[in-house]
């Protein structure tokens, strides 16, 4: 007798593989029921449940060209910026404007619940996200908060040279009365020392009339210079197809689930598996 001889294998072994293919082929009908009745569940719960469709916008922060530089503080800047619009785009002045607009009956917190305003990373983009059981409403809802937010930047930036502007123009016109009225004593002049008289003045107030347009000028240059902007560049649409809940596809038994479900089990080794 050699030492290397192999031992006989244990028949015990394979009369409990017999019997554990046994007792999964008994109770298989049962496990193939069990995964119809719930994927049938699932199904059912999700054609039911109401849809809810997403649109985005995109818009750009364009920084004021007076403090666009090349070094990093101007990239820091910018990225503050954008942050920050992002932040004021879901306050109230924004949404009560997009609600009057829209005709919608429902809050400024309401309507909060059902946008979602981010900064893109590293870019001076924000992506501003509506999400509601109607396409076109969500899509509505998106493009007129980017709009609405462009005037009202500009209004409020606006603001810091209105009281300027608006002080020049009322001089300006004040001097245009008196030119005009100067004129008109000129037209009737009955002497020529009292039209040269009347000329002189048309001729100072002229030159007060333009040093008043210069400051005007000056003052939209400024703000030109000082005023950033927002601009969409990419109009929410419509979408075709809910983002919640996923729709989901009729359930495909293959392999042995498929002999299970026909009521013809043991036939081969199970290699199929569920699709969904």
């Amino acid at each position: 007798m050699t030492l290397d001889s192999k031992n006989p294998e244990n028949p015990e072994d394979g009369i409990d593989l017999k019997r554990y293919l046994s007792l999964f082929w008994q109770w298989a009908w049962l496990i193939a029921l069990v995964a119809v009745i719930a994927g049938g569940a699932a199904y059912l719960i999700s054609k039911h449940m109401m849809p809810y469709y997403q649109s985005s916008t995109t818009v750009l922060v364009n920084e004021a060209p007076g403090t666009k530089t090349a070094d990093y503080s101007s990239v820091i800047l910018s990225e503050q910026l954008t942050s920050t619009y992002s932040q004021m785009m879901t306050k109230d002045p924004v949404l009560n404007e997009v609600i009057s607009q829209l005709g919608l009956n429902m809050s400024a917190n309401s309507l909060k619940s059902l946008i979602s305003v981010a900064p893109v990373g590293d870019t001076q983009l924000i992506l501003v996200t509506a999400e509601t059981p109607d396409p076109q409403l969500s899509a509505d809802i998106a493009n007129v908060v980017a709009t609405v937010f462009a005037r009202q930047i500009m209004d409020i930036q606006g603001e810091r040279f209105a009281q300027s502007k608006a002080s020049l123009e009322t001089q300006m016109a004040d001097i245009e009365q008196q030119i005009a009225s100067y004129e008109a004593q000129a037209g009737y002049a009955v002497s020529a020392d009292e039209k040269a008289s009347l000329d002189a003045k048309i001729t100072q107030y002229r030159e007060i009339y333009s040093g008043l347009l210069t400051s005007y000028e000056s003052v939209r240059l400024s703000e030109a210079q000082s005023v950033s902007s927002v601009t969409q560049v990419e109009q929410a649409t419509a979408a075709s197809s809910p983002v919640r809940p996923k729709p989901l596809r009729r359930p495909t038994p293959t392999g042995c689930c498929w002999w299970c479900v026909r009521g013809r089990p043991g036939l081969g080794r199970c290699s199929g598996r569920w699709n969904s």
